[in-house]
């Protein structure tokens, strides 16, 4: 009997044409009927051409005019000028409007487009898009874009990046890639650190104090 309501609630369940899902619920009705009178076999067998000798579908089954986005029974039937969006880590499949992109499974509006990977992946407004991979983020129309090979930032406005790190409008950049640092105005980076510039102006960082 539990397998009669199993078969039964996903013929209903079915994105099938109505007509066909009557006839298959009646099929498994009149089998389940024909089982309690204990007719064993002959119930299965009556019940399996009542239904046309078509099992419900294990997947999802579309209509005229659409297509199967997704996998198993995570897909979905999405209609002409609809964009199939689908996750690739569960298989989900998603319709995205007319005009919309795919972001990873995330339907992106008009106007943007996906920017990093995975379930990271963000939906950002034309060249807002920073950095790449999971690390991935919008930035504002006037922040600058600041990456390293650890981090992704996004600069305040008037800064510079230096590294994977903001330095402000009167700072500069010094030290390596691995340990970035910002010099004040009235400093210079000498061999990655900053100082007072020395007596020399053709060598400031001869005799600058650190």
């Amino acid at each position: 009997m539990n397998t009669f309501f199993d078969d039964l609630a996903r013929i209903i369940a079915s994105p099938i044409p109505r007509r066909q899902a009557l006839r298959l619920a009646g099929g498994a009705i009149g089998g389940a009927l024909a089982a309690a009178l204990g007719l064993g076999k002959t119930s299965r067998a009556w019940a399996a051409q009542t239904a046309g000798s078509q099992a419900v579908p294990a997947t999802v089954s579309c209509g005229k005019n659409q297509s199967l986005c997704g996998s198993g029974r995570n897909a979905v039937c999405c209609s002409t000028g609809q964009t199939c969006c689908t996750d690739a880590a569960s298989g989900s499949g998603y319709c995205c409007p007319s005009g919309q992109s795919c972001c990873q499974g995330k339907c992106c509006p008009s106007g943007q487009s996906c920017c990093g990977s995975g379930a990271n992946s963000v939906c950002c407004a034309t060249g807002q898009c920073c950095g790449s991979g999971s690390s991935a983020k919008c930035c504002g129309s006037r922040q600058p874009c600041c990456t390293s090979t650890s981090s992704t930032v996004c600069c305040s406005q008037g800064s510079t990046c230096c590294n994977g790190k903001c330095c402000g409008p009167l700072q500069s950049c010094c030290g390596s890639t691995s340990s970035p640092t910002c010099c004040s105005c009235s400093k210079i980076c000498c061999n990655g650190r900053c100082c007072k510039k020395g007596p020399s102006a053709s060598n400031p960082c001869y005799g600058a104090v650190c």
